[in-house]
């Protein structure tokens, strides 16, 4: 499978993209499409840029966790971040996406797919956690399926 620390391209129907991990020139513009992808007028929190910031570049340096950025003719189309730790009652590691958007055709599927690869491949990660939305389409849940995740499970918030 591929690493997160080797890039790739990925041809598909005359779409080429290249799947590579975060470089400083693109926190800023990592930044800026992980919080366009973001909606907080749907929860009572305070979006940070800053936070984002410095979880993006958490991500570059981290060599434990998982990342990747998707371009396509230059343009950023894509990304996929997941923190990695110890399980707390159980042995080995939970991986939990905290990021993961796209907007080209492809995009998306590539990035996932990586992901699980990255995770099979990694003898630490036990569990691959994908939060989902509360009002996620169902056909997101479907798409997680099919790429090795299983039905959505409830999680309930409460907001202090």
């Amino acid at each position: 499978g591929l690493t997160p620390t080797r890039a790739a391209s990925v041809a598909d129907e005359n779409r080429t993209m290249e799947l590579r991990r975060l470089r400083p020139p693109d926190f800023d513009r990592v930044a800026n499409y992980a919080i366009q992808g973001m909606r907080p007028h749907l929860v009572p929190l305070v979006l940070s840029r800053d936070r984002v910031l410095t979880v993006v570049a958490h991500m570059a340096s981290s060599e434990q966790d998982f990342h990747l950025v998707a371009e396509h003719e230059g343009e950023l189309v894509g990304a996929i971040a997941a923190i990695a730790s110890p399980m707390l009652w159980f042995e080995r590691w939970d991986a939990t996406v905290v990021m993961c958007r796209a907007t080209h055709p492809g995009a998306g599927a590539q990035l996932v797919r990586r992901l699980m690869d990255w995770a099979r491949d990694d003898l630490r990660i036990k569990r691959v956690v994908f939060p989902m939305e509360f009002d996620a389409p169902r056909a997101m849940a479907r798409f997680l399926r099919m790429n090795g995740f299983g039905a959505p499970q409830g999680l309930a918030v409460a907001y202090t």
